[in-house]
């Protein structure tokens, strides 16, 4: 009733100089509300956060100004320097939580998985990677992946497939890292790591 009230109050008053300082006063009370978090999330003081967020778009900015092949360097030095949990907010997106340890990761992916669904917004981004499958599904779905799974990861076909590719895959790395010190030119160890592992999962 007092909201009503106010309003219809506001509305029979109402002047372009008053507008004007409506505008103001609510734009202030954002500034205050989201001073150091991104719109459309709640600021958690229980949780470390990187510097530079800013008002309303809280590490957006910074994330964005980090290049691709830097991302690593970007969450090794948040882990050095906050820990193993730390948050970033993002502009109706929301806040995502990194954490980086063992026990965390058995937390989420063993114990408590139920608690920790992946989203609309995840999955709509990975989806074209990795269509409905076991990185992508939450709930009955991601069971029936988990099963579906189970029988492709387990010791006797690491045995009879996995291990013949990884020895193909490591020969070629070899080969390339022989070419590469007798050529004298730097390798990026990171891609190659990362390639060799996309090559021997998906071949």
């Amino acid at each position: 009733m007092a909201i009503t009230e106010l309003v219809k109050y506001v509305l029979e008053h109402s002047t372009r100089s008053n507008n004007i300082k409506l505008l103001l006063a609510i734009l202030a009370v954002f500034l205050y509300k989201y001073r150091s978090h991104a719109i459309g999330t709640r600021r958690r003081s229980d949780l470390k956060e990187p510097k530079g967020a800013i008002p309303f778009l809280g590490h957006m900015p910074l994330l964005a100004s980090i290049h691709g092949t830097k991302l690593y360097d970007f969450f090794e030095k948040n882990y050095n320097e906050l820990g193993p949990v730390w948050s970033i907010s993002l502009p109706f997106i929301g806040r995502m939580v990194q954490g980086d340890s063992p026990e965390l990761v058995e937390h989420v992916l063993k114990h408590n998985f139920w608690a920790y669904e992946k989203g609309p917004i995840l999955r709509e981004t990975l989806k074209d990677l990795f269509g409905k499958g076991i990185f992508t599904s939450d709930g009955p779905q991601w069971k029936f992946q988990r099963k579906i799974a189970s029988h492709i990861f387990n010791v006797r076909a690491f045995h009879e497939y996995t291990s013949d590719v990884f020895i193909k895959e490591a020969e070629k790395v070899l080969a390339y890292l022989g070419k590469a010190a007798d050529a004298g030119t730097q390798v990026d160890f990171h891609a190659l790591m990362l390639n060799f592992t996309l090559d021997t999962f998906g071949t």
